[in-house]
């Protein structure tokens, strides 16, 4: 129970750093919000290493391309930044969310090598669905 009470906190958590970040973008720009994201976690995680953990070191057993979640995830707050104040905040989370379900079920047929369930392709469904209508409900 306490796990998905902190996984309900960290969505929280994203959409109120998704609304800030996208705030300080529309100010500032989509790649100095991203800066400024990433820097300010940086400091934070070092900290939090060093008195919670150990030193950080560079570890060679990493493969190098490990090393590329980075580049993406500064490229996602950068991306994100840029594109909430135009299209909203529950219009740009739904997109991530729906993309991030769709890469999620590629990667697990990939890795598992396996087929699409009809449970997995009704998930599919209603994502698109959900897609839809949200993204083109009138304006009031």
């Amino acid at each position: 129970m306490t796990m998905i009470i902190l996984a309900l906190l960290n969505g929280i958590l994203i959409g109120l750093a998704r609304t800030l970040n996208g705030r300080l973008g529309s100010s500032r720009g989509a790649f100095l919000a991203s800066f400024v994201n990433h820097f300010v976690g940086f400091v934070f995680l070092t900290i939090m290493l060093w008195l919670v953990f150990e030193t950080p070191h560079y570890d060679e057993s990493i493969p190098t391309h490990a090393y590329l979640g980075g580049i993406i995830g500064a490229l996602y707050v950068a991306v994100n930044s840029f594109v909430l104040h135009k299209v909203g905040a529950v219009t740009s989370i739904l997109c991530v969310l729906s993309g991030q379900m769709l890469a999620s079920l590629m990667i697990d047929m990939w890795l598992l090598d396996s087929a699409l369930s009809s449970t997995q392709i009704l998930g599919i469904l209603c994502i698109f669905a959900g897609m839809y209508l949200t993204l083109t409900k009138k304006q009031v």
